[in-house]
């Protein structure tokens, strides 16, 4: 998963700078429809967005792991110590290993 983000994200940031140049040469020559044209295609917020986004999962995805883990951790110590068996109506207690 990590390779498709970076991926997304860096052919978002090099298309940008793709179009930056591409504005860049159209100033130089005159032509204000190359300009124009390529003026919408600066994708640098979506790359930024991305790995912020992803990010941002990851962080409440390792948050909330913890708690579960905190949880059944503290469900487990609610387990009895000792527990009485009956076999054949005779009583045994058994101590939890």
């Amino acid at each position: 998963m990590d390779s498709l983000i970076a991926l997304g994200s860096g052919a978002a940031t090099l298309y940008g700078l793709f179009a930056i140049g591409m504005i860049i040469y159209g100033f130089n020559i005159n032509d204000l429809k190359l300009v124009d044209k390529y003026s919408m295609d600066l994708y640098f917020e979506s790359a930024g967005m991305i790995l912020t986004l992803i990010t941002l999962g990851k962080y409440l995805e390792t948050k909330s792991k913890g708690k579960t883990s905190d949880a059944i951790s503290k469900l487990i110590n609610l387990a009895p110590k000792t527990a009485i068996i009956e076999k054949d109506r005779k009583r045994n207690r058994d101590r939890n290993r």
